[in-house]
């Protein structure tokens, strides 16, 4: 039997894990749920127990060892400020007319500086108490808490967003999308689809063809899409259009935070309602990342099923212009347990020095934050494609730390 921890076990998403685990017949599971809010987990758990129609066990443990012990694999999905803290990472940036995102730019940089810190304790008991689990992480910002957590566990960072992105695209020309084998190189957030293999011939040209469709799918403008020759990854639009992306935010009446919170308080109203229809709250707030990428690598890791899809690991020189150390985003396989990343496609000098520039502020804001450097913060943050300035990224680390406190060891 497989023990799968979860941490952040009392996300509200998470019973539709129970349901892609269920789904992808993943029965032999013992589901163990951690979370902080006892109230909080009791409901989620129920919740997935309901999902789980019996197939598996899922117990639920505010205590975090307990859960922890005797792991095979470990979700990582804690969002450390919650809610109120993502609303935060969306607004503030604004101010300084910078488009807000919580994993983009200086978005991103606030969940780094109060997520880093408190994740390095986590991690170092998990490696403890669970020395050989593989970890997967869907925690943010992706790139960051990879590199960290690769320190104590075997790690496997996962996300939806180019498999989802390959799939739309492949729907524009096939009829079976799912049947579409990626290539894609680059970061989190920060990647190109560079080809797109069919009935083993590559479609990536004939998708290219339909670049205004692309541009939809992405938010990036369609003559930028065609002369790149790949597909960007839609948080791209951040970096290529900002000025696009800060106009609509100002005219929305809120941040997605907000609207998450809503759907927070519904999703838990239904949890404690036995006769409530779970599958109409799921369509409301679907969560792909756990069909798309956590449940079939989990289910590759633990089975001899081979597996084609998009992970992030460390580069270790997949992308030879880049660091090492730094986490790449890259088409791999799964196979007899074992992850084997696919060299990856050359990406064109634009695209490279986006990617470029992006790696080097995540592995400077990342060390600075571990190792209490305000003036390294400001470094990295002046380094983002999305700061001009030393005296904004100056500016953008004085108001988080108000609003966080100064980092662990930094002088008051």
């Amino acid at each position: 039997m497989t023990r799968f921890a979860v941490l952040g076990g009392s996300a509200v998403s998470t019973p539709q894990l129970a349901s892609a685990l269920v789904e992808a017949d993943f029965t032999s599971l013992h589901l163990a749920l951690a979370g902080r809010s006892q109230r909080k987990l009791a409901l989620v758990a129920e919740a997935c127990r309901r999902e789980a129609q019996g197939a598996f066990r899922v117990s639920a443990h505010t205590d975090v060892e307990e859960a922890l012990a005797g792991a095979d694999l470990i979700l990582l999905q804690i969002r450390f400020g919650g809610l109120e803290g993502r609303a935060f990472d969306e607004q503030f940036p604004r101010e300084l007319r910078i488009p807000g995102e919580e994993t983009v730019g200086p978005g991103g940089f606030a969940l780094a500086w109060r997520t880093l810190p408190a994740l390095r304790l986590l991690l170092e008991t998990a490696g403890e108490i669970a020395p050989r689990a593989v970890l997967l992480s869907l925690t943010n910002p992706a790139s960051m808490v990879h590199r960290l957590a690769s320190r104590y566990l075997q790690t496997i960072t996962l996300c939806d967003a180019p498999l989802v992105l390959a799939q739309r695209v492949a729907a524009l020309i096939a009829d079976e999308p799912r049947e579409a084998r990626p290539r894609y190189t680059g970061l989190n957030h920060c990647g190109w689809l560079t080809g797109l293999k069919i009935k083993g011939a590559d479609a990536l040209p004939a998708a290219l063809e339909r670049a205004p469709e692309l541009a939809e799918l992405t938010g990036v403008d369609a003559d930028l899409i065609a002369a790149t020759g790949a597909v960007p990854n839609p948080y791209l639009r951040y970096l290529y259009h900002p000025e696009r992306q800060l106009r609509a935010q100002e005219e929305r009446p809120r941040v997605r935070a907000q609207e998450l919170e809503e759907l927070e308080t519904e999703a838990l109203a239904a949890y404690a309602n036995p006769d409530a229809d779970l599958s109409a709250l799921a369509a409301r707030r679907a969560a792909p990342w756990y069909r798309e990428a956590v449940v079939p690598v989990a289910r590759a890791l633990r089975t001899a099923s081979p597996l084609e899809t998009i992970v992030n690991v460390t580069n270790n020189g997949l992308v030879s212009f880049l660091p090492k150390e730094v986490a790449v985003e890259v088409a791999a396989d799964v196979i007899e347990g074992e992850v084997r990343p696919r060299e990856p496609d050359s990406l064109p000098a634009d695209a490279a020095a986006i990617v470029h520039a992006v790696a080097a502020y995540d592995l400077l804001a990342s060390e600075s934050i571990l190792e209490n450097d305000r003036v390294g913060c400001v470094r990295a943050l002046a380094s983002h494609p999305l700061v001009p300035s030393i005296d904004v990224a100056r500016e953008l680390v004085e108001r988080v730390e108000r609003r966080f406190g100064p980092l662990e060891g930094s002088p008051s």
